[in-house]
């Protein structure tokens, strides 16, 4: 039974989006008609500029075969996408010698990526090479002011570089390929430090600790290396 507080929560949630359709619906029209403000005229005319570059007529009809062709054209990249993970074993910069990654979680992955749905059911820090991840999937993940470049496999908070223990990163891996998902003890301990230690959970204590004092603004409230009690913990992006 929902508390009244969640009620609550929808109620303000329902009229918030209320008030916000007319502006945001009139704005969204006036962006799409054309007709923006005099103050956005430089962004206007630097799309200008890019448009003619990629020699692009902004006002140019696609007609729906040369839509098609584009749709089908983009989709295909999934095919990519497939065979790198299928191949990766046999590809370089694998020095994990991970092996190829299943048929149905390499379909799933390929075209949830290709559709930017981008659900990942693996923690790619422990199943995809670094080819996999570089041509693949994302180069960057950005965490509010805190950056993860995943191929020079650098950390930064508001454009400083953190340095971080192989341990650190690895765990903080394991939660970003995870992020918004709930991720039990046993799970992170599997997946950081292997199936022998997955009763010591003095090990994630010790270690979330030291990430969120590198990367929190304040790490005894934390807003995005959070804990889910009794459970695990939760990497929230956003």
């Amino acid at each position: 039974m929902p508390s009244p507080q969640s009620w609550l929560q929808l109620a303000a949630y329902l009229l918030i989006l209320g008030l916000l359709v007319w502006p945001l619906g009139t704005w969204l029209t006036a962006v799409a008609d054309g007709r923006l403000p005099r103050w956005l005229k430089p962004v206007t005319a630097a799309e200008h500029a890019l448009y003619r570059l990629a020699g692009v007529d902004p006002v140019e009809t696609a007609s729906w075969k040369r839509y098609a062709v584009a749709t089908v054209a983009f989709n295909l990249l999934g095919l990519v996408v497939y065979a790198l993970q299928r191949l990766q074993g046999v590809l370089p910069l694998n020095p994990q010698s991970f092996g190829a990654v299943s048929p149905d979680s390499s379909f799933n992955t390929a075209f949830s990526f290709v559709g930017n749905t981008n659900w990942q059911g693996y923690s790619g820090e422990s199943t995809m090479s670094y080819l996999t991840q570089m041509l693949a999937l994302t180069v960057q993940v950005t965490l509010g002011d805190v950056e993860i470049d995943r191929v020079a496999r650098i950390v930064r908070k508001g454009g400083v570089e953190v340095h971080l223990t192989p341990i650190e990163y690895r765990l903080l891996g394991v939660l970003v390929a995870n992020a918004g998902r709930v991720l039990t003890h046993r799970h992170l301990l599997r997946e950081v430090w292997g199936p022998s230690h997955v009763e010591h959970n003095h090990y994630l204590r010790v270690f979330m600790g030291t990430l969120r004092h590198k990367l929190e603004d304040d790490p005894a409230q934390p807003k995005m290396l959070v804990t889910e009690t009794g459970v695990g913990y939760r990497l929230i992006a956003g």
